[in-house]
């Protein structure tokens, strides 16, 4: 019989735990986790918000620290670390310069699966760009929240 176990984490990067506003560091001590495992993990992105000004990066993808299975990335030539893709809403001029920047970006994705091998320990959040760049939120104290849920089946016999 295929049974299934739900973890949620809601983490943000304000005040950060451990790293940087830039790169957070998250410890995932889910209790009653499963000694031996996991059949399948997926993992969804329920909400990203992310705080956007000042940036003026066309795009505000949220990524993790570890690859998603079956997967590929055509910067890396190797599976991806980008959880959810985000458009920031800029006005531009027909000069092409940034002329009013949206104050958030918001991401709602508990519908799209994205399969990991399990869960981990930790995980390291950033925000980066189409080329996989890490985004600088340090030097405007940019805080994002993001709530992460992990479905994970297995098998009893």
């Amino acid at each position: 019989m295929i049974k299934k176990e739900t973890y949620t984490a809601v983490l943000t990067n304000s005040p950060v735990n451990s790293g940087t506003l830039t790169e957070s560091n998250f410890n995932l001590n889910f209790p009653n986790k499963r000694a031996s495992g996991y059949d399948k993990v997926t993992l969804y992105v329920d909400s990203y918000t992310l705080n956007s000004t000042p940036l003026t990066t066309p795009f505000l993808n949220l990524s993790g620290s570890f690859y998603q299975k079956n997967s590929v990335d055509s910067v890396t030539s190797s599976n991806t670390r980008v959880l959810a893709i985000v458009p920031n809403q800029l006005d531009r001029n027909t000069s092409n310069n940034v002329i009013s920047i949206s104050n958030n970006v918001n991401y709602q994705g508990n519908t799209t699966p994205i399969a990991i091998g399990g869960i981990p320990d930790s995980i390291t959040l950033f925000v980066s760009t189409l080329n996989n760049s890490v985004v600088n939120l340090d030097t405007n104290s940019n805080a994002y929240f993001v709530r992460l849920r992990f479905e994970c089946e297995y098998t009893e016999y």
